[in-house]
């Protein structure tokens, strides 16, 4: 049988850990020690600011649609896997921004769409999703920080 050779999240926490001469879980469900919470928290950190910088496996053209009926007919709702909308693209009569969980038009003052805007949009994914070589730089960067951190902190030098 083949090995598994992508990173898992449990792995690359693992690897933090290893480290910083901590010892290894099996689990990343309910981490009881401080130092495995610690790691989880400091990799998706690290994985949002790495995609925030928008890459070949994150960023595409799309399409946003506005809303069609309720509260927010007219707005074009920014979902949360959207880390940011760069560019919009064929309207030099539309500037935007997000505000609010919204697309803005700062040319016009509004968030009322009439029509679609095709813009390029930076994705968050989740680690597990993530190409080998971004979950391997993740991973690297991840650790460097956690282990800069564990060399300053005070308290193990008493």
């Amino acid at each position: 049988m083949a090995e598994n050779v992508k990173t898992t999240k449990l792995a690359a926490i693992n690897s933090m850990l290893r480290m910083i001469g901590e010892s290894s879980v099996t689990d990343l469900a309910n981490p009881l020690r401080a130092d495995v919470t610690a790691a989880i928290e400091l990799l998706d950190e690290v994985s949002r600011e790495v995609q925030s910088e928008g890459w070949w496996f994150n960023r595409e053209v799309v399409d946003l649609t506005p809303e069609q009926s309720g509260v927010d007919t007219g707005k074009i709702l920014i979902p949360s896997t959207i880390l940011s909308v760069d560019k919009i693209l064929y309207s030099p009569s539309k500037e935007c921004v997000e505000r609010g969980g919204a697309l803005y038009n700062t040319k016009d003052n509004t968030s009322i769409f009439t029509d679609k805007v095709e813009a390029i949009v930076t994705y968050q994914f989740e680690f597990h999703t993530l190409p080998e070589v971004a979950r391997r730089a993740i991973t690297t960067r991840a650790t460097r920080f956690l282990c800069e951190a564990r060399v300053l902190d005070i308290a193990l030098s008493k």
